[in-house]
């Protein structure tokens, strides 16, 4: 059964958009989204999957904004080992990401309630859920007897997409150019010292 009490609650938070989490990545991934001609409620999937934290890494050893598992980031060509794990990779993580769904959508029959609920729940999962229904005359993301987790998830999925299909509610402004470029390197290097590349003012890769 739908929760509406936490699609209030969802509703009602919307000051993640100018977290400092989802601000980096919004104006990438929405314009990713845009060039395929995707739902724009695609783009705050991040938001669902791992509340927009690069470094998410769930028990079922999913990684990433996307919280893509290891076996589907392999198959959509995302590079992990011991030294780099894309899935952390907004650039790759969000190009196999959106490869995966336009896959689901298609697997679907172009049913995106369908492909989004298996991009959470599994395709297996979906697939024979559907084929257990007698009634499919409603959406199936609302018929699956999921545990208490996967309805916050529908409940945050929804209010999402309320969110962005009522453009008088007074958002948090957020900025509308590029804030990702690409840097080219040679070696290893670790990015988890904010401070010390906050002090470096410029970046001059060696040609």
């Amino acid at each position: 059964m739908y929760n509406n009490a936490l699609h209030g609650i969802y509703l009602t938070q919307i000051t993640w958009m100018k977290s400092a989490r989802a601000e980096p990545y919004l104006y990438y991934i929405v314009t990713e989204v845009e060039k395929r001609n995707l739902p724009i409620e695609l783009a705050l999937m991040p938001l669902i999957e791992s509340d927009f934290n690069a470094s998410a890494y769930s028990h079922k050893h999913a990684s990433g904004l996307w919280q893509l598992t290891p076996a589907i980031a392999k198959y959509f060509k995302v590079q992990i080992s011991p030294w780099y794990d894309g899935r952390q990779d907004v650039i790759d993580s969000t190009r196999a990401a959106l490869n995966f769904m336009e896959y689901l959508h298609k697997r679907f029959d172009g049913d995106w309630y369908h492909a989004i609920a298996a991009l959470n729940l599994g395709e297996g999962r979906v697939l024979r859920a559907i084929s257990n229904i007698k009634n499919k005359a409603n959406p199936l993301i609302f018929q699956l007897k999921t545990a208490q987790t996967n309805q916050s998830v529908r409940a945050k999925r929804t209010s999402c997409g309320t969110i962005i299909k009522k453009p008088k509610n007074a958002f948090p402004a957020i900025l509308n150019s590029p804030t990702i470029a690409v840097l080219p390197v040679d070696c290893a290097v670790i990015l988890d010292n904010r401070k010390q590349w906050q002090q470096l003012e410029i970046f001059k890769p060696m040609v």
